[in-house]
């Protein structure tokens, strides 16, 4: 970290940044890739969400790396602007009758990804994401239809952007959800004969695309981290994991995630049941009970 540091530094200094009054970055004359089923006006506009949401991931993850490093004021710094990025989009993108975040300021579009990745990172008070969480579901429920209209830019959510989806289904405790994208959009990948990893559903429609795109690989993340439940307990620590199944409709799994000292075995069947592991030595997995989520859980006290 400390090699890398002054390209850390860097990029927050690079003058590609504008902002307007809010503090929230602009984005007029960039190229902003976001997602394949992004709309085009979604990657522009004054007090972008998608870039400002970003940029709050990195706030806070460049303060880490400066909490790893000793720089408790560099720590500090970041932490403060995170928190300034945080209150200016909920304070200008804000849209209290739709519940949602605005793709940027004055948008009147679904502005679906930059309200994914407010869940994803956690992104406002409990309550906002709460509704947030209810003003997307319906959307993602019926984003797989849209994706095989075999065209970019809809609106939609691409295999990409699956990759932050899941991820923030499982800390808000939608398990319920996650199993629905898990069915419906890998299910059509395996249903159709697409067992490699596409880099979209709709380039599939059309056909000769790449089929190389680790992004795709979500859904095995997800399965991995909250289905058999297997995933770090302690940062920087590989040997040191939980083991805490976290399902709707799901009532026994087993499989085995690879690790450097060799296979993690995994099985479990039953709500309430202590999953079977058997872990290669010099690794420690703490077991928690297999948790069911009846989904549509409230999120105002997170």
């Amino acid at each position: 970290v400390e090699e890398l540091w002054p390209t850390v530094e860097g990029i927050w200094a690079s003058p590609s940044w504008t902002a307007g009054a809010s503090g929230l970055w602009n984005m007029h004359g960039r190229r902003q890739f976001v997602d394949w089923g992004v709309l085009r006006s979604e990657r522009e506009g004054d007090a972008n969400a998608t870039i400002n949401l970003f940029r709050l991931a990195a706030l806070r993850a460049s303060a880490g790396m400066a909490d790893a490093m000793g720089r408790a004021e560099s720590a500090a710094d970041y932490r403060r602007q995170a928190a300034q990025v945080e209150s200016a989009l909920f304070d200008v993108l804000w849209d209290d009758d739709r519940g949602c975040l605005r793709a940027s300021e004055g948008a009147a579009t679904d502005a679906l990804h930059a309200n994914v990745l407010a869940l994803c990172f956690s992104a406002g008070p409990g309550e906002l994401r709460s509704r947030i969480m209810d003003y997307i579901e319906p959307r993602v429920r019926g984003n797989l239809a849209r994706a095989l209209l075999g065209e970019s830019h809809l609106g939609h959510l691409e295999l990409y952007f699956l990759s932050y989806l899941l991820p923030a289904l499982a800390t808000h405790d939608r398990p319920d959800l996650a199993e629905h994208v898990l069915a419906v959009h890998y299910g059509h990948l395996h249903a159709s004969g697409h067992d490699t990893l596409p880099e979209s559903l709709a380039g599939l429609v059309k056909g000769g695309e790449s089929r190389c795109h680790p992004w795709s690989g979500a859904g095995t993340i997800y399965a991995a981290r909250h289905i058999l439940g297997i995933r770090p307990e302690q940062a920087g620590n590989p040997d040191r994991l939980v083991c805490a199944p976290l399902v709707h409709g799901i009532r026994h799994a087993s499989g085995r995630i690879a690790h450097p000292r060799g296979w993690i075995q995994v099985q479990w069947e039953g709500e309430g049941a202590l999953p079977d592991v058997r872990a290669p030595q010099g690794v420690n997995v703490r077991c928690l009970p297999v948790r069911f989520a009846a989904g549509r859980q409230q999120l105002a006290s997170a």
